[in-house]
């Protein structure tokens, strides 16, 4: 689905070619894109496709996807340092917009072949693309003070990254491959964005430890909630699995809840009182964070199918760490 964009943009999948995309117009993307906002946009769009960026892009990305590729977007850029420009000379920042408006006039090849070399005992300053070594000189010398062979460092040290994710990628048996996303890793990128801190263990925490109650053994399966001409009903296993009668339908909700926490044998308070205002504050909570766990999966993962798959994931880390 498109989304309004601002002026840079990070692509959240990369194989072997790097490169961030300036974007004044503001145009529309899809979702394979995170969007920044940036106040120089030229001389930081060059600052950032300097081979330095790819380099600690490598380095803050997670290799989670299929095939060797590496996921980056919010949790792995925010904490990305970023050379403040301010403390550089006008006349430096102006040979970086005009070496990225050199840069900008062809389309970037993969990292290999922009640096000339597919393995580090192959680097070389002369093998690099004219253009980029250009920009790498103006970044990593004339702003950060590299030496050549502090610069030639960096190089070897991007081949080597990219070209060791990759190898090890094309080394995994394809049955495992075919798998493609790393579903728990997803998770832990959605868990870290959101907050967990209202649900707390049920019913463990929502109830007092003298409360008086009765206890009920919930066989395995699937648990939902009904109702029919009999009441309210807790049904466990599909059509042909038990039926558990409940006095209301917060009672049937707290049975609910419970399994949902990991919980087959529950303790049901006798107060009803008790019973109501557990299932109420719990189901505000749990609401809020399904909510805000969908807008992540919906922002970040294209496929339905695996956006439940990650959702569930998410869920049942949240249970394990309670």
């Amino acid at each position: 689905m498109p989304q309004i964009s601002d002026n840079l943009l990070s692509k959240r999948f990369i194989n072997d070619t790097f490169s961030f995309f300036a974007n004044p117009q503001k145009f529309y993307v899809g979702d394979t894109f995170f969007c920044c906002k940036l106040e120089s946009i030229k001389a930081t769009s060059a600052l950032l496709n300097s081979t330095l960026y790819s380099f600690l892009v490598e380095s803050f990305g997670r290799t989670m996807m299929g095939e060797g590729v590496l996921l980056i977007y919010g949790p792995e850029i925010k904490p990305m340092p970023l050379i403040d420009l301010s403390k550089s000379s006008t006349t430096k920042n102006k040979k970086l917009e005009k070496s990225f408006d050199k840069l900008s006039q062809r389309p970037i090849g993969s990292v290999f072949e922009e640096l000339g070399a597919t393995v580090p005992e192959e680097v070389a300053l002369e093998k690099v693309k004219s253009d980029r070594r250009e920009l790498d000189e103006i970044v990593m010398g004339e702003i950060l003070g590299l030496s050549e062979e502090e610069q030639l460092e960096v190089y070897r040290a991007v081949v080597d990254l990219v070209r060791s994710r990759l190898v090890k990628a094309r080394s995994v048996p394809r049955k495992t491959k075919r798998k493609g996303v790393d579903v728990e890793a997803l998770a832990e990128g959605v868990l870290r964005e959101v907050e967990t801190g209202e649900l707390k263990k049920f019913p463990e925490d929502f109830i007092e430890a003298g409360e008086e109650c009765r206890e009920i053994v919930v066989p395995s399966g699937k648990v939902v909630v009904g109702s029919d001409l009999r009441g309210f009903f807790v049904k466990v296993g599909g059509a042909s699995g038990a039926r558990i009668e409940c006095g209301s339908l917060e009672e049937a909700k707290f049975i609910e809840f419970a399994v949902l926490n990991g919980s087959r044998r529950v303790r049901i308070p006798k107060d009803e009182r008790t019973v109501k205002e557990a299932v109420a504050r719990y189901g505000s909570a749990y609401d809020r964070f399904k909510k805000v766990v969908a807008e992540q999966t919906r922002r970040n993962i294209q496929n339905s199918k695996l956006r439940r798959k990650v959702e569930a994931a998410v869920w049942a880390q949240v249970v394990t760490k309670q």
